[in-house]
């Protein structure tokens, strides 16, 4: 069995795990294996990345021959027992499984049922939409963070290059095989940053059964806004809604998208959320047209039990299209489940429903004293909804 220690490549970086996962009490895992079942397939590789007093440091087993499985567990575990938490990636799908398998089919104790476990994958998957990425898997998401490998395998084809050194053991085999595994290791650390999006998913998901947010904590983020532009005249968009998502750390990779009713931009430790506000004349549709009147000469429709005092000449059946009341106001757009009461329209089949604009925030600037922050939050949990919608 091949032993490697080597100092970790890598600068400083954030640490946005929970508290109870310290980086002296925690180690990175990622095993490589020459197929993905347990019972038809060997283990050949455990990596391991851990913090020192002097850094992080990577340590990894490698068995020179398939019957070396046994032993590369038994080292594995004498390692890990000072430790508590173990970080992976997709872990909980396949790493831990796999350990699981072997540990049983070796009748070794099974380290692996004390430890905290944090599968980064599960953890950022939610960020897909907002992140505007394809794919999930590591690589993907280094590359989004600008990280650049040495490595050009994948764990499939250096099953071939596992077996090319098991039947002639060179440097070169080797060093292929221990640089991806590295770098799979150290690509985890740095992915750690990504942590930092995730009290925006926190601001509109609800908390689990247990009462906690998997996605941190939503009430460490604070909320400012503003109104840009003076002008109230009927032009759609002359105002500009700014609600400002104050992060408790600065995401790594700026971000914007447009999300139809409206645009975030993320950078630093700022989500800017920038909503046009629609000034002029919407309708509000009522239910059951055959129970109304539409009168053409104050484009309005009433109900039938008022309208028998209307001049029938002034009266027509109002229809799904002309079954509403106008009304003049400054609104805000919402979402189809939005839940902010009464919606209105510019016509009966609109797309997009609007709310009147909050008696707090009917000024541009915020004021300390109002009730704005209860409606910012909830309107911007709406908004970013969307951001995370699959």
């Amino acid at each position: 069995m091949i032993t490697h220690t080597h100092p970790a490549n890598v600068s400083r970086v954030p640490w946005f795990l929970p508290e109870n996962a310290l980086p002296d009490t925690s180690i990175f895992i990622d095993i490589e294996t020459t197929g993905f079942r347990a019972s038809s397939s060997h283990l050949y590789m455990i990596g391991v990345l851990y913090y020192t007093g002097s850094g992080w440091k990577t340590i990894q087993w490698m068995s020179e021959k398939p019957s070396e499985e046994a032993a590369l567990l038994r080292v594995f575990s004498a390692f890990i027992r000072p430790y508590r938490t173990l970080i992976h990636f997709n872990g909980e799908r396949f790493d831990l499984p796999y350990l699981r398998e072997k540990y049983d089919q070796y009748q070794i104790d099974d380290p692996l049922s004390v430890f905290t476990s944090i599968d980064l994958y599960r953890t950022v998957r939610i960020l897909k939409p907002l992140l505007a990425l394809d794919h999930m898997n590591q690589k993907s998401l280094e590359c989004f963070l600008g990280i650049s490998r040495e490595d050009r395998f994948d764990g499939g084809a250096l099953i071939r290059v596992y077996h090319s050194f098991c039947r002639e053991p060179s440097p070169p085999l080797l060093k292929q095989l221990m640089d991806h595994n590295r770098e799979d290791l150290t690509g985890m650390l740095r992915l750690l940053s990504l942590m930092a999006y995730l009290p925006l998913a926190g601001l509109c998901v609800s908390p689990d059964e247990t009462g906690g947010n998997q996605y941190g904590d939503s009430d460490k983020t604070k909320i400012d806004w503003c109104i840009s532009g003076n002008d109230h005249s009927t032009i759609s968009g002359s105002e500009m809604l700014h609600i400002f998502v104050r992060l408790p750390n600065p995401v790594p990779v700026r971000i914007f998208r447009d999300a139809g009713i409206f645009s975030i931009q993320v950078s630093g430790s700022t989500a800017e959320l920038m909503v046009p506000i629609y000034s002029g004349k919407l309708k509000y549709f009522f239910d059951n047209p055959r129970d109304y009147y539409y009168l053409p000469l104050e484009d309005q429709a009433i109900h039938k039990s008022v309208a028998v005092y209307v001049d029938p000449q002034h009266r027509v059946k109002a229809t799904k299209e002309t079954c509403y009341i106008p009304k003049e106001g400054r609104f805000l757009p919402q979402l189809p489940d939005g839940g902010f009461t009464p919606v209105y329209r510019r016509v009966w089949n609109d797309s997009v429903l609007f709310f009147e604009l909050p008696q707090a925030l009917d000024g541009h600037s915020p004021d300390e004293s109002d009730s704005s922050e209860l409606f910012l939050r909830q309107y911007a949990s709406m908004l970013l909804s969307e951001c995370f919608r699959k």
